[in-house]
């Protein structure tokens, strides 16, 4: 296999390097130069980057199907970005005959099949926070104050916090102004997820017990088994931290 099939998703020579939490793709030779220069207490994982994208496809589902915003995946994001820019200039730096081989060919569609994925993930995502931006900030904000993972990424909180600003903006230059003042608050509803229902499979094995309300009953609950493989309908707040766990994958 040369250097031009190993920038290929899923070519068993590449692999993707984790220190500290931040992903580097890697080629094997590197992987065994870090292994052999590694610190005592520095801590690596490597997995290959066919293996990230598959995750990578999963957590683009999950954030499609999932009626709320999801836990930011800068990892997974930023390790693909990274390996499609070193396709992109493999590419780039072949003849023009070899860009038009089939082996060249293959690559640029699964740049593209990968660009794709990331995009539309991002997509999702700020169209979720421009229907609530107010209620993404707060989370956002109590997950900082609780030292746990961000809820949006640096880029994301900036947008929503300009388009939070806009909109007020646009309403009080529009409505709010000719107003007497007592007019003047600006309301802003929360949005309700957890009676939302979603399809879902069971990843692993050992996973507690789902309680859901009863049907006919609110004032009663029914405790749901989740085995491993088996799928499920049910409301999203009963869900909602199996899926941050890894546990379950929308369908």
């Amino acid at each position: 296999m040369d250097d031009f099939d190993s920038q290929l998703i899923g070519a068993d020579s590449d692999s993707l390097q984790f220190r500290d939490s931040v992903p580097v793709i890697a080629t094997s030779q590197d992987v065994v130069a870090a292994d052999n220069g590694m610190d005592d207490d520095e801590e690596y994982q490597i997995v290959p980057p066919a293996v990230v994208l598959k995750a990578m496809h999963e957590i683009w589902l999950n954030e499609s199907a999932a009626p709320k915003l999801l836990t930011y995946r800068s990892e997974h994001v930023n390790s693909l970005i990274d390996q499609l820019e070193n396709m992109q200039e493999n590419i780039a730096q072949r003849s023009e005959a070899e860009r038009r081989s089939m082996k060249c060919t293959i690559h640029a569609l699964e740049v593209q099949r990968i660009t794709y994925v990331i995009n539309d993930y991002l997509r999702t995502r700020m169209r979720k926070i421009e229907k609530d931006p107010v209620q993404a900030m707060l989370e956002d904000d109590n997950r900082a104050k609780k030292d746990e993972e961000r809820l949006l990424s640096p880029a994301e909180r900036e947008f929503a916090e300009k388009y939070y600003d806009a909109s007020v903006g646009l309403l009080k230059a529009e409505f709010h102004d000719p107003l007497p003042g007592v007019f003047h608050k600006v309301p802003v509803p929360k949005a309700e997820y957890g009676e939302t229902r979603v399809f879902f499979e069971v990843l692993e094995d050992g996973v507690d017990n789902m309680v859901v309300p009863h049907m006919q009953d609110p004032l009663s609950e029914v405790v749901v088994a989740l085995n491993k493989g088996s799928r499920h309908f049910a409301p999203f707040a009963s869900v909602e931290e199996f899926l941050e766990r890894g546990l379950i994958r929308l369908l």
